[in-house]
This record gives structure tokens, C-alpha cells and sequence, in this order.
């Protein structure tokens, strides 16, 4: 992972072999951000994406192994318990240019990533028991 702060956002670049999910929580912890939004683009093999399940209040998972586009991934950053948290989603293409989209999991670079985060204010996140998720509390 390299990255460099511009004006008002960072331009954080994953190489092949990196993990998005963990490299972006590496990032923001290393860089103290507590609030913010992400978007990126890139190639990626090994993804699990998830949807979920309200019901059963968890994740439903899904893996791709193979190469697929990085079609557009996008998030944000908020505090869990006071430490920074990256909520992120993706949508993936194959080769015949079918999409597959959720709460990214994890992924791994093939290729590269080029990521855009724009720090912003702090937010917080609460557990929702009705939901089962952390949600922004504002």
C-alpha cells in the first residue's frame, strides 16, 4: 500500500497481493481519521461479499474466486467503540460483464487499486439491537 495526502483527500494506492478491507483499516488508524468517505476502483480476485440478513440479523456471504473488475467500491469511515471503522461496499464485474454487488468482506488486489478518502467530521457508530448492526448515531 502506498499513499499521499493531497489538498483535502488522500490518494491511497493497493498493489497485487493486498487486502482491501484490512489495508484501508491499517490506513485510517495509521492516519487517526475519524470520519470520512471512500471510493476506489481497481481488479480483484478472492472477494466475499456479504448481504445482510434481517431476519437472522448476520451476514449472508458469498465468495468470487477469479479475476473480476473493482467496478466501483464505496464507504465511509466512522468510530465503533472509539476506534476508526471502514464501511465499505463494491460492485464487481466478470468477464461477460455480469455484476455482483454487497458489503465487501474481503477482497484481494490482482492488479491495483486506486482509492480517493475524503477525511470528514468524527462519526460515531451504535449498536442498533432491533437491527443487529452499528449504526451512524447522529
Amino acid at each position: 500500500m502506498k499513499y499521499r495526502k493531497e489538498n483535502d483527500f488522500y490518494l491511497v494506492v493497493l498493489d497485487k497481493g493486498d487486502e482491501i478491507t484490512s489495508s484501508l483499516a491499517k490506513f485510517v488508524a495509521d492516519e487517526g481519521l475519524q470520519g470520512g468517505s471512500i471510493k476506489g476502483i481497481g481488479g480483484v480476485t478472492n472477494v466475499t461479499l456479504g448481504f445482510f440478513d434481517t431476519t437472522g440479523k448476520e451476514y449472508l456471504r458469498k465468495e468470487f474466486n477469479g479475476f473480476y473488475e473493482l467496478a466501483a467500491l464505496l464507504g465511509d469511515i466512522s468510530l465503533v467503540d472509539g476506534k476508526p471503522f471502514c464501511h465499505i461496499h463494491a460492485v464487481i464485474s466478470d468477464s461477460d460483464m455480469n455484476a455482483y454487488a454487497g458489503h465487501l468482506l474481503n477482497a484481494e488486489i490482482s492488479v491495483t487499486c486506486e482509492i480517493i478518502v475524503t477525511p470528514g467530521q468524527p462519526a460515531q457508530r451504535k449498536l442498533n439491537k432491533e437491527i443487529g448492526l452499528n449504526l451512524l448515531d447522529i
